[in-house]
């Protein structure tokens, strides 16, 4: 979990430095329905793709509220095996799989494989969809706990879906 809290950390100048210059930058989204309500996460969203020292990385963050600091953030990595297009959860072996919700500075959910050994009931399920040089497609659901403390407060996201740019 501290590797994905520290990547999501690295991401955060990107966000604010992006340069949209697709000749449609308004396609890249990420969306999705956090417990009934439908949330749009699009300012400055953008994936980074990393592949070194036999690690891989993808990672995808968009935030909804500069002020409030509401944001979404997808990471997968694995030290093995590359991140490719297909279906990860929270229990995959060879990958970790996170998805952090900041609901606010002081609130933060996680999904993924920090909670794999607990008693969750909805797993995180990422979908890539397509991935090539330039951008990354895809779709999540699972419960989020607060602070990654199963049982505890919970956030079920529904509908997820990312389109994003690869920085």
């Amino acid at each position: 979990m501290k590797n994905a809290i520290f990547l999501s950390l690295l991401a955060i100048p990107l966000l604010f430095s992006c340069n949209k210059t697709s000749s449609d930058p308004s396609s890249y989204h990420l969306t999705a329905s956090v417990d009934g309500s439908s949330k749009s996460f699009n300012t400055a969203v953008v994936a980074i793709r990393d592949s070194t020292a036999g690690s891989s990385i993808v990672q995808v963050t968009g935030i909804l509220s500069p002020i409030t600091g509401e944001a979404m953030n997808i990471s997968i990595t694995s030290g093995a095996k590359k991140v490719i297009v297909g279906t990860y959860s929270d229990n995959d072996p060879d990958f970790d799989v996170e998805v952090e919700y900041v609901a606010n500075a002081g609130a933060i959910y996680f999904a993924g494989s920090t909670l794999s050994g607990s008693a969750v009931t909805n797993h995180l399920k990422l979908v890539i969809t397509s991935m090539d040089a330039t951008s990354i497609k895809g779709t999540f659901t699972g419960d989020f706990y607060l602070a990654s403390i199963v049982p505890g407060s919970k956030k079920t996201i529904t509908s997820g879906d990312f389109y994003a740019k690869f920085q």
